[in-house]
């Protein structure tokens, strides 16, 4: 058994030294060229959070170009120091296969640009993570990447407050009381400061056994800022994970200090709790400098009162060893538990609020279940591959049991299993089992100083998981950017005892070959979509100005750059449909459909199009898709009922009577439509339903009620127009006049004429047309 553990421990040595001797000379070309690349790497890291959380595309194509810069670098540095890196570990394979997986997904997609868009972030991410696991040769490259996102976290947690005090001005970052600062989501700045927050524990426990011990006051002021913001995100499900994440901090094995630990937190939290009485509601409060008194007074309960135990530890009257330490071990376990059960009394106001509204009968807790389960029922269509990047954002209003409205599932997970299928569902939840094998495989080689490390790395990185289940964190790219730099580093560590396999000889040729052309079509992708974006804004702005010939010009070089995206087919269509170029206007509303193909805004532009072309057929067609697409919003009834009720009034002026049958009589039965659909509901959608009911409208009923009026059912026409008239719409008045006269009922219709005159003069000569046109269709 000895010489098997004596074995392993040469095995590891002699890894160690491969990792060594591939080093790097100072001074030397490679050495230059390498720590460019860890430059371009701490950019990747440190800048993304302040561009919105790289939430949004624009920046998104930047930042994978100066990826794919970085990601030369480190590849002309391999060159030369004559070797080439395949992948040659678990998690390369499963961050490879998620990004394949959202590949070939494309070749499904519902919406081409998304679907395009998904696979650039995945890109992203894949560059990331590869910089990382190959860059990191030492525990110093880890302590500065870790240092990377620490300050940048502390960065956002200053924006957040410089907001709140009007400083310094972000959009959405600080609303109603909460904290949201670059990242403009409270939710997902909560997540991600609590995930920091555990790292710097770690560099924290590490920080005692460094020469200058100075380092870990600054860990624990770091650390009290991030969780002073954090508190003020008043982000539930973040709060919830803090007294996991604080267990499993303690919970390392290997962890000498778990007193320490456990002071420090309880520091932290009487600070940052402490402070939050007093912080956020003297900010709301424009007292800004009672404000900084809190904090800082939650400042010097973190620093002052662990100076004063590091003293007493020097002198020797608190070791965790002695029964004193445990006692004070105990003490802090039964005062952390005491807090737990009786929250309510201790935490400030604006907090409690919030957690008391914990509840599965909550309708934010219960919407997000349901939006998860939909998943389930949209990756149907595609159970292996899924639909494509975006698929949530492009066709949840055709899929949707109810009305409601979210661009985002609030579940990366489902959101995953939507767009990439089972098969990206699979790599996606295999990445964090991967990186507990590899992180398990660490502990049993690295030395304890890296095992704090590794420990908190693998904490804040289920941190981020668990929560990414509850919320759309990993849509925004800075915190997926940060969560796989953390599987990277849990890889760069595995690295360095299983250098694995490089490329031989005969493969470089190919590895080389692939890799360049891999590089070069990222940057032309993302450099084509950037150019078409710009053209596309500029093309916009032309039609502001009313230059429609510009415009058109400028669109047609966004198309020819962005040959994904159905916006910018669909606005030509509208431009050449306004110079009335119907060929053209019909091209580009088709290849609008083809890329964005259960999207109603898509079908409603081009219904109007075709409505301004005289195309009834086609305009008709296409508002009926919108309302497919939509089917629990208000507006595509409203305007279907509209196109049907003109249509078939038109197709009698053309006296086309079949056509008008078919238009009068559909439009005759929206309010049954309707009133059926409302019926079908289930118990939990009608709760859950906290928008505007989808009903019919009083200018359904006046356009249902002129196609009852023209199909012969004079009752109910009457009852339909008369309920227009109570909501406000009085055309409807003009109808009722016919309808009294089809009822032979003279006085009523003089009386409705009257007030029709009164209320809506405007009709009465549409009002005649309609009287001399109704004779041939009554007697045809």
């Amino acid at each position: 058994m000895k010489k098997v553990k004596r074995e392993k421990k040469k095995q590891a040595a002699q890894a160690a030294k491969v990792i060594q001797d591939k080093g790097i000379k100072a001074g030397s070309t490679e050495s230059f060229i390498y720590w460019l690349a860890f430059v371009g790497l701490w950019a990747l890291i440190f800048f993304p959070p302040y561009f919105r959380g790289l939430f949004f595309v624009p920046e998104q194509y930047y930042a994978l170009i100066f990826a794919v810069i970085v990601f030369s670098l480190w590849w002309f540095y391999t060159l030369m120091k004559k070797g080439l890196d395949i992948m040659n570990n678990p998690m390369d394979w499963f961050v490879f296969g998620l990004l394949a997986s959202y590949i070939i997904a494309y070749f499904g997609a519902v919406n081409q640009k998304l679907a395009v868009v998904e696979i650039i972030k995945h890109l992203l991410y894949f560059n990331v993570f590869w910089l990382a696991s190959r860059l990191l040769l030492d525990y110093k490259g880890i302590v500065s990447i870790l240092h990377v996102i620490i300050f940048s976290a502390l960065g956002v947690a200053a924006a957040g407050i410089f907001t709140a005090m009007d400083w310094i001005y972000i959009k959405d970052g600080f609303v109603d009381g909460r904290f949201y600062s670059t990242l403009q989501y409270a939710n997902t700045l909560g997540s991600y400061l609590l995930a920091v927050v555990v790292l710097v524990i770690g560099l924290w426990q590490n920080a005692h056994k460094n020469a200058d011990k100075w380092y870990k006051y600054f860990y624990a002021g770091a650390a009290y800022v991030l969780l002073l913001v954090f508190f003020g995100t008043n982000s539930r499900g973040a709060f919830l994970l803090l007294p996991v994440v604080l267990v499993l901090t303690l919970a390392n094995p290997w962890l000498k200090q778990k007193l320490d630990t456990f002071i420090l937190w309880s520091l932290l939290l009487v600070g940052s709790l402490g402070a939050n009485y007093g912080f956020i509601p003297n900010i709301v409060g424009g007292k800004l400098g009672l404000a900084w008194l809190w904090f800082f007074m939650g400042l010097a309960v973190v620093i002052l009162c662990q100076y004063g135990l590091e003293k007493v530890k020097d002198k020797g009257l608190i070791k965790e060893s002695l029964p004193q330490g445990k006692i004070v071990l105990g003490i802090l376990a039964v005062l952390f538990l005491i807090l737990i059960f009786s929250w309510q009394f201790v935490l400030p106001d604006q907090m409690v609020d919030r957690l008391k509204r914990i509840s599965f009968e909550d309708v934010n807790t219960g919407l997000r279940i349901y939006w998860s389960l939909e998943a389930f029922k949209m990756v149907k269509e595609n159970p292996l591959f899924g639909l494509g990047g975006g698929v949530w954002e492009a066709s949840h209003m055709y899929f949707q049991g109810f009305f409601y409205k979210s661009t985002q599932v609030h579940n990366d997970f489902a959101q995953t299993l939507m767009e990439a299928g089972y098969v990206g569902l699979t790599f996606f939840v295999g990445l964090w089992i991967v990186m507990l094998y590899l992180g398990f495989k660490n502990f049993k080689a690295l030395d304890e100083h890296v095992k704090n490390v590794q420990w908190v790395v693998l904490v804040a990185a289920l941190s981020l998981g668990a929560h990414a289940f509850i919320d759309f964190d990993l849509a925004l790219s800075a915190v997926t950017i940060a969560l796989f730099v953390l599987f990277g580093i849990t890889t760069a560590m595995y690295r360095w005892n299983h250098p694995g396999k490089t490329a031989v000889i005969k493969a470089r040729t190919i590895v080389l070959t692939l890799t360049g052309l891999a590089l070069v079509v990222q940057l032309v992708l993302a450099a084509s979509l950037a150019a078409g974006d710009n053209y596309a804004k500029k093309g916009a702005g032309a039609y502001g100005r009313g230059n429609i010939d510009d415009a058109i010009s400028y669109f047609e070089k966004a198309k020819k750059y962005d040959p994904f995206a159905a916006g910018i087919r669909i606005d030509l269509a509208g431009f050449y449909q306004g110079r009335g170029e119907e060929e053209k206007a019909a091209e580009n509303i088709q290849a609008a459909v083809a890329r964005d193909r259960y999207s109603w805004k898509i079908q409603q532009k081009a219904g109007q199009i075709y409505w301004n072309l005289g195309r009834m057929d086609k305009a008709v067609y296409h508002l009926e898709l919108a309302r497919d697409n939509y089917r629990w919003n208000q507006e595509q009834w409203d305007i279907l009922a509209q196109a049907y009720a003109f249509a078939g009034i038109k197709s009698i002026e053309a006296k086309d009577y079949a056509l008008a049958q078919e238009y009068l009589e559909k439009v005759a039965a929206i309010p049954g439509d309707i009133n059926a659909r409302m019926a079908s509901l289930g118990e939990w959608e009608n709760r859950l339903w906290i928008r505007e009911r989808l009903k019919v409208s009083p200018d359904i009923f006046m356009y249902s009620g002129i196609g009852s009026y023209f199909t012969g059912d004079m009752e109910t026409a009457g009852e339909y127009l008369q309920q227009a008239v109570e909501g406000n719409v009085q055309e409807a008045l003009w109808w009722l006049v016919l309808v009294k006269e089809k009822q032979g009922m003279v006085e009523d219709a003089v009386r409705y004429y009257e007030q029709a005159q009164e209320a809506e003069p405007g009709f009465e000569d549409n009002f005649w047309a309609v009287k001399n046109m109704q004779d041939a269709w009554f007697n045809r």
